[in-house]
C-alpha cells in the first residue's frame, strides 16, 4: 500500500494540481495519536477518497487510509481492485445487514495490530442537480428532517444512521467529522489569502442541493486542473455511538452533526473560509510521488 499509494497520488495533485486545505490542521495532527480513528465525511464530489488517502500520506508518522464503500467500488479497474487487496470494508446491502462483515474486517486489523483511519460518507449517496429520481431522494430526506422536528438539511442529504455502531467499534475514543467543500477553476483561478484563509475566484462547487449550478467534482474535474479542496477536521464525542447505544440516540449524533456541517458549508459559501483563522495547504511530494 505504501508503495503504490504516492503513484496513485501523483496525477491528481502532482501533475494536475489538485490541492487541499485544511482550517484545523491540530485536528487532523491528532489522528495518529488515536490509533485508530473513523472520519466521517460529507459526499459533494466523487473524488473524497483522494482527499483521504493525501491526509494519510503527509502525517508523521504515515497514517494507513481505508475506506467504507459500496460494493460496486471494488470492480473498478485498478484502484477497485486495489482497495479490496488492502482490506477495505465493501458493503452488499446496508450497515445492519453486511453486520459481520464489518466486525470480521475490524477484527482482523485489529488481531494484526494494525492501525487505519477507515474513511466513509454516512450519507450514502450523491444526488446529481438535474436528475429527476434525485430530486425525489433530496425531498424524501427534507421529510425525514420534518418528521423529526428538525430544519432541512440545505446543502446535505441526511446521513444513513442504522448501524453506524458497528463502524464506531474501530475505535469509540477516534471519531473525527470532516466537513469538505470544493471550488474548481471557472475563468479565473482559485486564489486563498494567506492572512484571512478566504478563498475567492473559481467556481465554487459545494452549493445548496436545490442550487442548479451545483458541481459534483470528479476525475474529469481534476483532469481540467484547479481545483482545490477546503476542508475542517473535528474530534467529535463517539459516547454516543457505542454498540449499546439505542437507535434514536445514534440518529440525533448524526443528526446533530449534519446540521453543523450545513451551518459550516453556508459560512464557506458566504465568506469563503469556515470562519477559521488559518488556512494550511496540505504539502504535495512531488519527488515521492514521481
Amino acid at each position: 500500500d505504501r508503495f503504490v499509494q504516492p503513484a496513485i497520488l501523483a496525477v491528481p495533485f502532482s501533475w494536475c494540481g489538485f490541492r487541499v486545505w485544511c482550517c484545523t490542521p491540530s485536528q487532523l495532527k491528532e489522528v495518529p495519536r488515536r490509533g485508530s480513528s473513523v472520519f466521517m465525511t460529507n459526499h459533494h464530489s466523487r473524488v473524497d477518497w483522494l482527499v483521504g488517502l493525501l491526509m494519510g500520506s503527509i502525517l508523521g508518522p504515515p497514517v494507513r487510509v481505508g475506506f467504507c464503500a459500496e460494493f460496486t467500488t471494488m470492480l473498478m479497474p485498478i484502484f477497485g481492485w486495489s482497495r479490496g487487496l488492502f482490506g477495505d470494508i465493501f458493503l452488499r446491502r446496508t450497515f445492519h445487514r453486511d453486520e459481520k462483515r464489518i466486525r470480521s474486517n475490524i477484527r482482523s486489523f485489529r488481531d494484526a495490530g494494525v492501525d487505519r483511519v477507515l474513511f466513509l460518507a454516512p450519507e450514502g449517496a450523491i444526488v446529481d442537480p438535474g436528475v429527476a429520481k434525485d430530486a425525489e431522494y433530496v425531498a424524501q430526506c427534507d421529510k425525514f428532517m420534518s418528521d423529526h422536528g428538525r430544519q432541512p438539511l440545505k446543502y446535505l442529504l441526511t446521513p444513513r444512521y442504522k448501524g453506524m455502531q458497528l463502524v464506531a467499534t474501530h475505535n469509540p475514543k477516534g471519531i473525527f467529522s470532516v466537513t469538505m467543500a470544493f471550488v474548481c477553476k471557472d475563468t479565473d483561478d482559485v486564489k486563498v489569502d494567506p492572512l484571512t484563509g478566504q478563498a475567492s475566484g473559481g467556481c465554487l462547487c459545494s452549493r445548496p442541493l436545490d442550487d442548479p449550478a451545483r458541481v459534483i467534482p470528479d476525475l474529469h474535474t481534476i483532469f481540467r486542473g484547479g481545483l482545490h479542496c477546503f476542508t475542517h477536521i473535528l474530534h467529535v464525542d463517539g459516547t454516543k455511538l457505542k454498540e449499546t447505544s439505542p437507535g434514536s440516540e445514534v440518529r440525533d449524533a448524526l443528526l446533530d452533526d449534519y446540521a453543523r456541517k450545513d451551518a459550516l458549508l453556508h459560512t464557506f459559501r458566504e465568506t469563503g473560509s469556515f470562519g477559521c483563522d488559518d488556512q494550511y495547504m496540505l504539502p504535495v511530494r512531488h519527488v515521492r510521488m514521481n
